[in-house]
């Protein structure tokens, strides 16, 4: 006898896109007459076309305001305006609710702020100081699954130890049919210590899987929604999507069909962005249900498209392929935005993937990367420092480096278990005045991307010209157009724009991404790119 797993997901989908489209039109009448804005909406007002560029924060390793070793919301808060100065016009926070880890994704009270990070006050005034700042917020939205520790499983596991050998029934523990028991062994379940049930967990023992076709169930997650957008924040990334009904992607697409209308319900522009671990020929038929974004893994982490073409194990002109094909799902999309990124809290940092006397350059180039992808971009804190980190989770999660002194200001602790890394590329306060750092080199991109949204919203096509080590192609949205060059070898490249047509008229240097000493030049149509560096061109100044 198995409850739960089994059951169908409800195919309603007309339905309830029917009654979205009434209940959004109902909500815009009424906002329009009672003439109020949105929450965050001098945020909303800075994302034009695709440039919302969003700073990923591991919440306990960032910024500590009080000296007890844990980040927290009002060192978040304190720091708005570094994040601003870099350019970011987004910032996605970690799970900030009650759970009893350090990463905060097995949940006990999803209507609550974790005490570690502050108080709900703290976060609504958190976000009040973004929407300030043009900054909106993301929520971290965990579906899948709680804590162990979570009151639901807490009594429904009391009441299965008292079951003995007698049959659960519902009726006598509602919770029975809020998680995926059965009382067989099954693919990703464990055994429920002192009863004779399993449990679904595919993360951990400690995260129980929810059983998202119970109606009570969807309730909370539409009332806890309800209840971010009244606190504060602008929308949410969605964890694990791919793992809501584990080897069935239509339910999970019916799942966030009726999670994105319900979300969208409550504000017509929220931004949902999900988490589809899984390759592009699967997420890409997740934008069936309407959510904004999936992360596109195809060019994160150390075997992806980025660190491939940095290394030079493909060629250097199969990068504007590359780009092109990013772009290509979404061709004929009113509302589907690709999420390109590079690393975040599950993966390696990035400046471990690349050794010898070039390191510094291939970890600038492979960022600059990331930011020439058309969409809303994604960068994990750290990252435009430079920071390394691998191996365990704890270690991919260190804490932010704002100085080499450990009693410099917000300096939070490693996270427990955490692996000791040499941080040779320096702390924030050591790179915000050096013009050549990782940090302001990401900083001139970042800016590049939220001022010109050919970069940040266009669509790619090659040229094929100049040398094989680099790549030459135009980014057109509406009527911005850019021509860009990358050049993915270790010496400097030249091309003469004049030999070919569509080259030809972009005449003036506007963005030089060079990642050494060296300048990229522009002189009678002939274009140099240093080693590991870019450069972006305009037709007119």
């Amino acid at each position: 006898m198995s409850f739960s797993t089994d059951r169908k997901p409800e195919n309603a989908l007309h339905i309830q896109r029917a009654f979205f489209v009434f209940c959004l039109s109902f909500m815009l009448f009424v906002s329009n007459m009672a003439g109020c804005a949105a929450p965050g909406e001098a945020a909303k007002e800075m994302i034009i076309g695709n440039n919302r560029t969003t700073y990923e924060i591991f919440v306990s390793s960032y910024a500590d305001s009080n000296g007890d070793g844990c980040g927290d919301l009002k060192g978040i808060k304190e720091n708005l305006s570094v994040i601003k100065d870099m350019g970011f016009n987004a910032i996605w926070l970690t799970p900030v609710c009650s759970s009893p880890s350090y990463h905060k994704y097995d949940i006990t009270d999803f209507k609550t702020i974790d005490p570690a990070f502050g108080t709900l006050d703290d976060y609504r005034a958190l976000c009040d100081e973004a929407h300030n700042l043009g900054i909106q917020v993301l929520f971290d939205l965990v579906c899948n699954h709680t804590s162990r520790q979570h009151p639901w499983f807490q009594e429904l596991t009391d009441y299965l130890v008292q079951c003995g050998d007698e049959p659960p029934k519902e009726e006598e523990c509602r919770y029975l049919s809020y998680y995926n028991i059965s009382e067989t062994p099954k693919d990703g379940y464990r055994k429920l210590n002192g009863t004779r049930f399993y449990y679904e967990s595919r993360f951990s023992e400690n995260m129980p899987d929810l059983n998202l076709n119970n109606q009570e169930v969807r309730d909370y997650f539409n009332e806890t929604c309800k209840f971010w957008i009244d606190n504060g924040c602008d929308g949410f990334r969605l964890d694990a999507v791919y793992y809501y009904y584990t080897g069935n992607d239509e339910a999970n697409i019916e799942f966030l069909t009726w999670l994105n209308d319900a979300i969208k319900i409550t504000r017509h522009d929220a931004y949902v962005v999900g988490e589809c671990w899984s390759n592009r020929n699967i997420y890409r038929e997740y934008y069936k249900s309407g959510v904004d974004s999936f992360f596109d893994f195809s060019a994160a982490g150390p075997e992806g498209i980025i660190t491939q073409m940095v290394h030079g194990t493909l060629p250097a002109k199969d990068f504007a392929k590359a780009l092109s094909n990013a772009e290509e799902q979404f061709k004929g999309s009113e509302t589907s935005v690709n999420a390109p990124f590079f690393t975040n809290h599950d993966l390696a940092r990035a400046a471990g993937y690349f050794t010898g006397e070039h390191a510094i350059q291939q970890t600038k180039l492979a960022s600059i990367c990331n930011l020439l992808y058309t969409g809303d971009a994604f960068v994990y804190y750290g990252e435009e420092l430079g920071m390394k980190g691998s191996g365990k989770d704890e270690s991919k999660r260190l804490a932010y480096l704002w100085g080499t002194d450990k009693e410099a200001r917000y300096q939070c602790k490693d996270p427990a278990g955490s692996e000791k890394f040499e941080q040779p590329n320096g702390s924030y306060s050591s790179q915000k005045n050096d013009k050549k750092s990782i940090l302001n080199l990401i900083t001139k991109m970042i800016h590049l991307r939220t001022t010109t949204p050919a970069v940040s919203a266009g669509r790619t096509a090659g040229i094929d010209i100049g040398p094989d080590e680099l790549c030459v192609f135009t980014k057109e949205y509406k009527d911005s157009k850019v021509l860009v060059a990358v050049n993915f070898s270790n010496v400097t490249q030249t091309v003469n724009l004049n030999s070919d047509a569509t080259a030809a008229g972009f005449k003036y240097m506007k963005w030089d991404l060079s990642t050494d000493e060296r300048a990229c030049k522009l002189k009678n149509g002939n274009l140099s790119v240093p080693a590991y560096s870019a450069c972006i061109l305009t037709p007119v100044k």
